[in-house]
């Protein structure tokens, strides 16, 4: 299923504003959203997700626990 290409999508498949602010990186304007399972994710002023073009997403990647 493709991510909701709008704003009006996003609110029908689920995802509910929860704020703005600026990436603690880059600095970008961001719009925070909680997903359908209830986790927190940065959407940019377009209605895309934010990690698709920050250039230091892989800095906010959780590393795996190593069993």
């Amino acid at each position: 299923m493709p991510f909701p290409a709008t704003f009006g999508e996003l609110q029908k498949a689920g995802y509910i504003y929860s704020g703005s602010g600026n990436c603690r990186k880059c600095r970008a304007r961001i719009l925070w959203y909680r997903t359908p399972k209830n986790r927190r994710m940065p959407i940019n002023p377009d209605a895309t997700p934010h990690w698709s073009n920050c250039p230091y997403a892989r800095d906010f990647k959780k590393a795996k626990e190593v069993q």
